[in-house]
């Protein structure tokens, strides 16, 4: 044999050694956590298989659906993907600081829908713990996520992606920045890394602590909030707004911060759930859907200086009040919407408002204009919930002008009206002008304006008579009733319960009217009313 041969054999089994260390050095382990709860990280025999020697692409899981608090963090470790499923909760401590680098590509880091993942420090403890996945690695989160620290001040931790839309909360996703009972400080996402974190449709960021979620100055975010995603503000601090855009805004804080901006502010809906927000966006505040406001809550409008709160929807939009809204007088309504903004006030709803009526108005609660000598115009759909109460207009000691109201009084499902029932529509100023446009419920209503400045419903027909009209003489025999009248008074005949048979006008002098329907009838002529039998 020449010596080219052995050269060439040489070179051969060469290139298989380099090929197998290659592959050795290539071979991906999956390791699974059986430690126990507290159990440490770095001990190798609470992994399965026994994690001697880990590599930097290690896979990590955590199956085993239960609760387990994982110890003793090392400084620094890279690591090829980090997965928990099946229902495990697992919760991340270190005694020094440290992170976490997960590079394994596509989907390397993934909390299943059911798992969680928090990041808590020991009692006392501020170290800061990161999980951060670099340029080419992706996440997704389908479960619960925590970032919290009982220590002082709160360690910040962090969540970091590098690329653009890298790790995505889904549909059912929770993220907490602190809890009820554990601060966090800083922003959970880093500052730098813009968009690199996506909020999908059904996923909430619920927030008790750290820095602005967005983390980079307005307009610029690391966050997206995508169409149908939900951030809940539960901080006595003030969420960051100015120059921001949300989907879905929660406020649910009982003792909540003043907020004022001066950049325009922008959500999908606008939900108070709890507390007392004094709002003050001075520039632009659009509304792309409803606002919506629980009994117990209050918003209170409150620009210091001209602010405009524009909804510009293309499908009907509304604002849903059960508790107190109060609209200052620098705030103007915007309703481009060619569908039309209504505002349903509950029965258990207050709007205190200091500038006019902006849009439709379905009051089962009080409406209170904050402005004496007013004159109110808009549309008004008072319901009438029992015989006493219903939809309210109050308004301070002046003149209150409500000639150009158009007003609709209706009936809540459940009450039937009898005659005598009084129901306050317009009550506070000293005088009550004008009168308003006005369709009724089924049967005779009127309005009565005995009382200075006070406007009520009366119910003229039903069970009982009236009291406020003047009893009308008349007799009754033979299918006819007889009375006496002015020339052009209104004759109305109504059955027990509202239906009116006729209505024409009287002649002067005797009338005599033929009915044909038998039993109780009640005649009103005029501001006179009897019950007659035939």
């Amino acid at each position: 044999m020449n010596k080219n041969y052995f050269l060439k054999t040489y070179a051969f089994f060469a290139l298989i050694a380099v090929m197998c260390l290659f592959n050795s050095i290539q071979a991906q382990t999956t390791y699974t956590w059986i430690g126990l709860d507290q159990a440490d990280f770095q001990v190798a025999a609470n992994w399965n298989p026994v994690r001697t020697t880990p590599a930097t692409n290690d896979v990590l899981t955590f199956n085993d659906g239960t609760t387990k608090t994982i110890t003793n963090l090392p400084a620094t470790q890279t690591i090829g993907q980090f997965l928990i499923s099946n229902n495990s909760s697992i919760t991340l401590q270190s005694t020094v600081a440290s992170t976490i680098t997960i590079s394994g590509g596509t989907n390397c880091f993934s909390i299943a829908s059911g798992s969680s993942l928090s990041i808590l420090q020991n009692p006392g403890a501020t170290i800061a713990i990161i999980l951060t996945l670099p340029t080419g690695s992706t996440g997704t989160v389908a479960g619960t996520m925590t970032l919290a620290s009982a220590g002082t001040p709160a360690a910040q931790h962090h969540l970091y992606a590098t690329d653009a839309s890298a790790i995505t909360f889904q549909n059912g996703s929770i993220f907490y920045s602190g809890t009820a009972s554990q601060s966090f400080s800083g922003n959970p996402f880093g500052s730098t890394n813009l968009s690199s974190i996506i909020f999908a449709s059904g996923s909430r960021y619920i927030y008790y602590g750290g820095s602005n979620p967005m983390g980079a100055s307005a307009p610029n975010s690391v966050v997206v909030w995508q169409t149908g995603s939900t951030y809940t503000h539960r901080s006595t601090g003030s969420p960051s707004l100015s120059g921001r855009t949300y989907s879905n805004f929660e406020f649910d804080q009982a003792a909540g911060a003043s907020n004022t901006s001066s950049s325009a502010v922008t959500f999908d809906s606008f939900t108070i759930t709890n507390g007392n927000w004094p709002l003050g966006v001075k520039a632009a505040f659009t509304i792309k859907g409803n606002i919506n406001i629980a009994a117990g809550a209050t918003l209170n409008l409150n620009p210091t200086t001209a602010g405009t709160l524009a909804f510009p929807g293309t499908i009907a939009q509304s604002i849903n009040n059960n508790g107190t809204l109060t609209i200052n007088s620098f705030e103007t309504f915007n309703v481009t919407n060619p569908a039309n903004l209504v505002i349903n006030n509950s029965a258990t709803g207050t709007i205190n408002n200091a500038t006019s009526l902006p849009c439709t108005l379905n009051n089962s609660g009080t409406y209170a204009l904050s402005t004496a000598n007013t004159v109110l115009t808009g549309t008004i759909n008072a319901k009438l919930l029992s015989g006493s109460t219903g939809g309210k207009v109050t308004a301070p000691a002046g003149t209150l002008d409500i000639s150009g109201v158009t007003l609709n009084v209706l009936l809540n499902t459940g009450y039937t009206p009898v005659a005598g029932d009084k129901i306050t529509l317009f009550t506070g100023p000293t005088s009550i002008i004008g009168t308003p446009t006005i369709t009724w419920p089924a049967g005779t209503w009127h309005l009565d304006t005995s009382v200075a400045g006070t406007v009520s419903a009366v119910c003229d027909t039903g069970t009982g008579i009236n009291p406020a009209y003047t009893n009308l003489e008349v007799s009754a025999s033979n299918g006819t009733v007889s009375f006496t009248s002015e020339a052009g008074t209104s004759i109305e005949i109504y059955n027990t319960v509202g239906q009116k048979l006729l209505q024409k006008q009287a002649v002067s002098g005797l009338n005599t009217v033929p009915v044909s329907t038998k039993g109780v009838l009640f005649v009103k002529v005029g501001n006179r009313i009897a019950k007659v039998i035939l």
